[in-house]
């Protein structure tokens, strides 16, 4: 097994990250201490107003102003791809990305990587994770370890993504460092 990826030709990475989204959360001691060394969703009908905080906003207004900002996807991309001709920024990432969506930005840029939703237990973006093993694109599964609820360690539910497919960058996420260093035991 490669335990490396090269995302978008020129940036090498170890294919197991760390997650740090647990940075914002509640046991900000406990990631502090494993990372010693904006992730956030907009997702139509709730807001977000802290670190781990979701508040149902169905708001007719709000519903408009999330379905507003998913209908100017080419605008969107246009300016992904003007920023990456300036030179800020280096390599473009999508989230919560159907194949569809993937072949649409394409005709912008070159997509590095993909982050959805992917574990043993939910394995709905399936046709998402084929679709960049064939076109050499990073897939970066969020929620890996479905929070504890699958069968077995940490460290097998890892080695079974990293051996699933060569794209698959998982990053999972932990405030403790007993857990970090499970998680790298996987092979």
């Amino acid at each position: 097994m490669n335990t490396t990826f090269t995302i978008g030709g020129d940036l090498t990475v170890n294919r197991l990250g760390f997650g740090a989204m647990r940075i914002t959360g509640q046991d900000r001691r406990g990631v502090v201490s494993v990372s010693e060394r904006p992730c956030d969703r907009d997702e139509g009908g709730f807001d977000r107003p802290g670190p781990g905080k979701w508040v149902e906003n169905a708001r007719p207004e709000r519903l408009r102003e999330g379905l507003d900002g998913s209908l100017k996807e080419s605008e969107q991309f246009d300016a992904l791809r003007g920023f990456q001709r300036e030179g800020k920024i280096r390599h473009v990432g999508l989230s919560e990305i159907n194949v569809e969506q993937i072949e649409r930005a394409r005709k912008y840029f070159e997509v590095a990587t993909v982050q959805n939703r992917y574990n043993q237990a939910d394995r709905e973006w399936e046709p998402v994770l084929e679709y960049c093993e064939k076109n050499d694109i990073g897939f970066i599964p969020w929620y890996p370890l479905n929070v504890g609820k699958l069968a077995g360690d940490a460290a097998s539910a890892l080695a079974w993504l990293l051996n699933r497919s060569p794209v698959i960058l998982p990053i999972p996420g932990t405030s403790k460092v007993k857990h970090l260093e499970e998680n790298m035991q996987a092979r």
